[in-house]
């Protein structure tokens, strides 16, 4: 097994999910560990996130070597290796539902269905 794939298998082992909050901790080197999130060079808006107090959500954790994260209403977002992030807020488990295909949460049916049924009781008046 070679590094980078030696880096996958750990980040999967992390259990960093998509959904959690976490917080970068730390810089960290282009391939450290067989990672890639950078791409050789920190931005200004990515480093940024680095050993701040920003929260961001994981959006992604397929990427290849590094996973995804998402910052405040604008979608600012940076890619970084598991091992800088720290888990500050587990996702919370949801039912998914799966309909013509589509997976959506039981959630976001029920407040579909809500407003559908609103939108109905209008109608019929």
């Amino acid at each position: 097994m070679d590094i980078k794939e030696a880096y996958q298998t750990m980040q999967e082992a992390s259990g960093i999910k998509k959904g959690d909050k976490v917080r970068c901790l730390r810089h960290f080197k282009d391939n450290e560990m067989g990672s890639s999130s950078w791409d050789s060079k920190y931005t200004g808006q990515k480093a940024a996130f680095v050993d701040s107090k920003a929260i961001g959500i994981v959006s992604n954790t397929i990427v290849s070597r590094s996973i995804s994260v998402t910052y405040g209403a604008e979608g600012r977002h940076g890619t970084f290796p598991f091992f800088v992030l720290e888990v500050v807020e587990p996702a919370k488990e949801e039912k998914m539902i799966t309909v013509d295909g589509q997976e959506y949460s039981e959630s976001t049916l029920a407040t579909a269905v809500s407003a559908l049924t609103a939108a109905i009781k209008e109608y019929v008046g």
